[in-house]
């Protein structure tokens, strides 16, 4: 239902864009025509601003809402990552890559996917080294 709305006035406001731009340098009569009706031009920009206005402020909201879901992920990929499930934790930051982060956001999803990384990377070469010297062992 928003959209049909944001539609219209971006098309309203390129007609009369075009219609300003493309205007003749020569002097034409203007053709009769009947008055326009009474409050009718004064309604129109009101209601475009009120328009814009709703549009704004869903875009906020809908913004506000993404950004509580984003921290909502960051939250659960710390604690994935304090209890040792870096793979979980790897596909959450995975899946916030893809996601509008703020600059903070974005900063602690870098400095959890590097953690991650590292703890993997310990992981793997605890275990190797525990392999190593259970087959040297025996």
């Amino acid at each position: 239902m928003k959209a049909p709305r944001i539609i219209a006035a971006l098309s309203l406001a390129t007609a009369i864009t075009i219609a300003v731009g493309c205007s003749k340098t020569e002097e034409t009569p203007a053709p009769a025509s009947a008055p326009p009706a009474e409050g009718t031009t004064e309604k129109a920009p009101a209601e475009m601003q009120k328009q814009a206005e709703t549009a704004a402020a869903t875009a906020t909201e809908a913004a506000a809402t993404a950004s509580s879901q984003a921290q909502g992920l960051i939250d659960q990929a710390k604690s994935l990552v304090d209890s040792g499930k870096y793979a979980d934790a790897s596909k959450l930051v995975q899946e916030l890559a893809s996601m509008k982060l703020t600059p903070e956001q974005q900063k602690i999803v870098d400095d959890l996917k590097a953690l991650i990384q590292q703890k993997m990377a310990d992981q793997a070469t605890s275990e190797g080294a525990k392999a190593a010297g259970e087959m040297l062992g025996k």
